[in-house]
């Protein structure tokens, strides 16, 4: 099922010019490097105004997630695909999980989690994905290395906002929304609050 799904989305792309100009337009936006880039930025940002707590989910869900994705990468070095026709970019190293799945998810889903508007929510979540179909298209990836690493990437920006949200600072600023209204704070009495 991995080769017959990244062979098709593979031969698709390659067969039409655009498509492959734009699925590498997508595929720039999950760089992990320029995500944690951007987070640290946004994070001293945060850090600055006041909010030093969503500062550390933002950066340690970006730094955290490219960390831990090199370190499965070097345990597990599965090949990239070879399939008909040369990827439509380069790249090197081991295929699973997806980097750009893994760090875009994390990192676009942590800015999800701090802004904690709907629309946010949407956005990062059809970029992820994009980006995600992106390496498959590109040639660079089978599609199992995207869904895991999205699935990661999510499950890193959730668990660092939960372990970063307990105590007594809010993620958000506090004029918008008290802590125990957060993703698995705890509430008044002290019971993590369900979501």
């Amino acid at each position: 099922m991995d080769r017959w799904l990244a062979e098709r989305c593979h031969d698709l792309v390659r067969d039409h010019p655009v498509l492959a100009d734009g699925l590498r337009a997508v595929t720039d936006l999950g760089r992990p490097q320029t995500l944690v880039l951007a987070a640290a930025i946004l994070g001293a940002g945060l850090w600055l105004r006041g909010r030093p707590r969503a500062a550390a989910v933002l950066v340690s869900a970006a730094l955290g997630a490219w960390l831990l994705n090199v370190g499965i990468k070097d345990v597990v070095d599965r090949a990239r695909p070879a399939l008909d026709g040369e990827p439509l970019v380069r790249t090197s190293g081991a295929s699973f999980p997806s980097g750009h799945a893994m760090v875009s998810a994390a990192a676009y889903g942590a800015a999800a989690l701090l802004a904690r508007r709907r629309g946010v929510t949407i956005v990062a979540g059809v970029l992820v994905g994009l980006i995600a179909v992106s390496r498959v298209g590109l040639g660079v990836h089978w599609p199992s290395d995207v869904v895991v690493g999205v699935v990661l990437g999510v499950a890193w920006a959730w668990a660092c906002a939960r372990a970063l949200v307990r105590g007594e600072e809010d993620l958000r600023p506090r004029d918008r929304e008290a802590p125990e209204d957060l993703p698995g704070a705890p509430g008044r009495d002290g019971e993590a609050q369900p979501r």
